[in-house]
């Protein structure tokens, strides 16, 4: 665990480092937030689902009570197998405890998709940017629903002046 929890602190401090350089520490947190949200929604559903074991086994009269274990470090167990594929997909870094074809459909799902999006949190510098692209593009279509143009890290608007 400890070695997954710093997988996650680059990351994470590319965040907050980038709120002390423009001085925008509120921004800073809310991007934390957001990519801790997305983080959760892929982790919780994966953690449970995994625990619960594969309904094709359990439908033919084989008991599953520790989880679906098949393809699974036997050390750490279905949660911590189903965290760390979450965590090393999300943040890219490729290590793996269990195999990830060994995971249910919906866990591999998961999987896939903290993959395709890459940008919660994302390691090799590349989920930060993602996610700073998927801002950029929020605005703008925001600005062309709204009708007015947006300033995103520059000056602040001196309304009423």
């Amino acid at each position: 665990m400890i070695e997954n929890i710093a997988i996650l602190l680059i990351p994470v401090a590319m965040i907050f480092a980038m709120g002390y350089v423009l001085k925008r520490r509120k921004l800073a947190w809310t991007i934390f937030g957001v990519m801790t949200i997305g983080f959760f929604l892929l982790l919780l559903p994966t953690v449970i689902n995994e625990m619960k074991g594969n309904p094709a086994i359990t439908e033919i009269g084989i008991a599953e009570p520790s989880g679906s274990m098949e393809g699974k470090e036997i050390r750490f167990g279905t949660a911590a197998s189903a965290y760390w594929a979450i965590n090393t997909t999300c943040t890219s870094n490729g290590s793996v405890n269990a195999m990830h074809d060994s995971f249910t459909a919906f866990s591999g799902m998961t999987m896939m998709l903290g993959m395709m999006v890459n940008a919660f949190y994302g390691g090799v510098g590349v989920g930060f940017l993602n996610f700073y692209v998927f801002i950029i593009l929020a605005v703008f279509i925001s600005g062309l629903m709204v009708g007015r143009t947006p300033e995103f890290l520059g000056k602040k608007s001196k309304q009423g002046k």
